[in-house]
């Protein structure tokens, strides 16, 4: 029975998520046919229970695992053991409990006896909810450790560490009398790193610490999306026990600093119920000893504890640890929140299948919405968009030499690029924000465009994309793609997809074609019985099937559905400065000069179309040329 309706699972699973992961499919086999990759049968693991399952390999030889396939054969099931994992006489899963739980950070909270328990006991009802949960987790999951011991965010320093690691660090701490100012850690999480961005001091005072630990799902998303590894999610509620028990078995001292009146007090209760043997020496609330810090320091000095617990509310603890550590003994501050409303019960933490999806945000809205409204409904979009704004900086300056841009700086030139503009720079500064608004509002909805029409492409044109990919090998074997350098907004370079309609060879035997160029103006090459295109190549090039791949260029931002088209750079250092107009936006897949003849115009036709296209350009008439572009296209005018 189970095995019927694991079938079924699997088969329904294909079908509905085939139409969403077709597009992901298409750009990473993509990519990976332009590394040199391909696809192979290749072993599940080193061991003996291993299986052949179907994998993709890159260039540098990492295999990306389909595991679907194997679902369907009946060598894996949905839940059961990881692959790499002893099989105790079960199939291996795509996902278990502890699988899942390493991927979103909190693998310590599950264990090998939590997974039997699970495959044992789980219902039908509670595998599906297991599915749910790790497909919402993957997008800010990541099971592989931090290859650097921190990772910058916002230029904020946080270390990339377990959270095993981070308790024996907390733990080496001990008080030294005369050995130095006490250490320092802090937590940081999205609404942390929001307010650094506009506290400078703040901002100072957490690259100042020891130690800063990733808190919450959040700040893995940011990782995930800037391309670096935090190994687990570091929260101060998960590693507050942790820290206890081990404080508890080598003899350590704390110290709770912080919360409401008696909070803290009933917080240290609770611990030393749950752990023997631990030392609590003392507990001060944060609202009446907050303003009496000689008091709180000579209880502290007095306890002789070797960690400080405090629990004022970022940024206030970081600034109270900071101005104090020269005056106090203790061996290590850590900067809690609001850490003690859990353990004294005054607030109950979210269920783990919650956290297990990285929405314990979610509950703590609930539970106090007036608090909490603005820092995680308001506050997490605006650390995301932060997040997309600060990828965006990283790929241009980690290009380095490498992101060059065609030279626009000249008289002429910045002349011609500012003439439209002149009437926009006489405005007044309510008008120009107006003209702002419009313009940041007509790159959203353009952006929108290119993403809609771009994906539905992909889906509606996949046996056309697939049967090419076939085609073109066959006749001239040889890479699927085609790479060439462009030219985009503002002059910026990037790598344009296109199957590969030409020999191998081409562009070698390009420069003995030169003389038989049949464009007048001699800024393009154009020649409409080019020797160097294939059989398959004259016929995709006709009906336009050559320049599908650039939708991923759409995808990535390179490029928009509609605009000039990107040219060579050896064609734009022949650009007169009014051609250079041209290049104010993103290269188009079609513009009005692909609708209006093709090859069949002159350079100056197609650079007065490609103007008079900025000139007027919209939402409305971005759908026009998209409309008008299916016939054109089918027609096959003016394309060699």
């Amino acid at each position: 029975m189970k095995r019927i309706f694991e079938g079924l699972a699997a088969s329904l699973a294909a079908l509905l998520l085939s139409a969403a992961l077709l597009p992901v499919w298409l750009f990473r086999g993509c990519l990976t046919a332009t590394r040199g990759g391909r696809l192979a049968i290749v072993p599940s693991h080193s061991g003996e229970d291993a299986f052949s399952t179907l994998a993709l390999i890159d260039r540098a030889g990492k295999r990306h695992h389909l595991w679907l396939p194997s679902v369907l054969c009946g060598d894996m099931t949905f839940i059961g053991p990881a692959v790499d994992a002893p099989r105790r006489g079960r199939k291996p899963g795509l996902v278990s409990p502890s699988r899942l739980r390493l991927s979103v950070g909190i693998g310590h909270q599950g264990t090998q006896s939590d997974d039997d328990y699970y495959f044992e006991n789980a219902s039908i009802p509670e595998q599906l909810g297991l599915l749910f949960r790790y497909a919402l987790s993957s997008l800010y999951s990541c099971e592989t450790k931090a290859s650097c011991k921190s990772v910058e965010i916002f230029g904020v320093r946080i270390n990339a560490m377990s959270m095993q690691e981070a308790v024996d660090t907390l733990a080496r701490c001990r008080s030294k009398p005369g050995q130095g100012p006490m250490k320092i850690a802090a937590f940081v999480n999205p609404d942390c790193l929001n307010k650094a961005i506009g506290d400078r001091d703040y901002h100072h005072l957490l690259n100042q610490s020891d130690l800063v630990l990733p808190d919450g799902s959040g700040l893995r998303i940011a990782a995930k999306v800037l391309g670096v590894a935090l190994t687990d999610n570091v929260n101060g509620t998960d590693l507050f026990p942790l820290l206890c028990e081990r404080a508890a078995a080598s003899g350590q001292k704390m110290f709770l600093f912080g919360g409401r009146p008696g909070v803290a007090l009933e917080a240290a209760e609770a611990m030393q119920q749950r752990f023997p043997g631990l030392r609590i020496v003392g507990c001060l609330d944060g609202y009446s000893h907050r303003a009496r810090n000689g008091v709180v320091i000579r209880a502290i000095n007095a306890s002789g504890a070797d960690i400080v617990l405090a629990g004022l509310g970022a940024p206030q603890q970081e600034t109270w640890l900071h101005e104090h550590r020269d005056n106090l003994n203790a061996g290590i501050g850590v900067g809690v929140g609001g850490l003690f409303d859990y353990y004294s019960g005054h607030i109950r933490r979210a269920p783990l299948w919650l956290r297990e999806a990285g929405l314990e945000w979610m509950w703590r809205v609930f539970q106090e919405p007036g608090a909490k409204w603005h820092r995680y409904v308001v506050g997490n979009p605006l650390f995301l968009w932060r997040i997309a704004r600060e990828r965006h900086i990283r790929r241009h300056i980690g290009r380095g030499t490498r992101t060059q841009r065609i030279p626009l700086t000249t008289t002429q030139s910045v002349a011609a690029l500012n003439a439209d503009q002149a009437p926009a720079a006489r405005k007044t500064n309510a008008s120009r924000r107006v003209w702002q608004r419009q313009l940041m509002l007509h790159a959203a909805s353009k952006r929108a465009l290119d993403i809609t029409v771009a994906a539905s492409a992909l889906i509606a044109l996949s046996p056309l994309l697939l049967a090419t990919a076939v085609a073109v090998p066959v006749e001239s074997p040889g890479p699927l793609l085609f790479r060439q350098l462009r030219v985009g907004q503002r002059g910026k370079l990037f790598s344009m997809f296109k199957f590969r309609s030409m020999y191998v060879n081409a562009e070698e035997r390009l420069a003995a074609l030169h003389s038989q160029n049949e464009s007048a103006d001699g800024v393009l090459f154009k020649m409409k019985h080019d020797p160097r295109i294939t059989r398959i190549g004259r016929f995709i090039r006709r009906f336009s099937i050559d320049e599908l791949p650039q939708i991923i260029n759409v995808l990535r931002g390179d490029m928009s559905i509609v605009g000039p088209r990107p040219a060579l750079p050896g064609e734009v250092d022949r650009y007169a400065a009014a051609d250079r107009k041209r290049l104010q936006t993103k290269p188009g897949l079609t513009c009005l000069w692909q609708i209006g003849g093709r090859s069949e115009l002159s350079f100056e036709q197609q650079v007065e179309l490609d103007i008079d296209y900025l000139r007027k350009q919209n939402l409305l008439t971005d759908i026009r040329i998209i409309a008008k572009t299916v016939p054109a296209v089918l027609g096959g005018k003016g394309a060699y």
